[in-house]
């Protein structure tokens, strides 16, 4: 089991205002399990990136990952894999308790 916490602390400015800012905070805890399925290695995980907006003081957004990572090799002494995800995207709108959901399917490479 592979458990960890990532940290992200941003100001940043809000398109489309006079130079608005805002301070952002996301923290994202993320789970994965390395194991061999017919000799392949994949690493399903789960993630959740969670945002919070010190302007509006409130859990602004959240990203909810379920994926899988697989190893193709190495380049130039660097590891590269794929992975694909699913995501749910939920984020508040300008009202408090009034959240929307986008379904979202996509793709890594690194």
């Amino acid at each position: 089991w592979d458990l960890s916490l990532r940290g992200r602390l941003a100001l940043r400015t809000i398109q489309g205002s006079a130079g608005e800012e805002e301070w952002q905070v996301r923290v994202m805890p993320k789970i994965a399990y390395r194991t061999a399925i017919a000799g392949r290695t994949l690493t399903p995980y789960v993630a959740d990136d969670l945002f919070y907006d010190y302007t509006r003081t409130a859990w602004n957004q959240n990203r909810l990952y379920l994926g899988v990572s697989v190893p193709l090799g190495t380049l130039a002494g660097a590891q590269i894999s794929v992975e694909a995800y699913y995501m749910l995207q939920s984020q508040l709108g300008s009202r408090r308790h009034d959240w929307s959901s986008n379904h979202v399917v996509g793709t890594k490479w690194g």
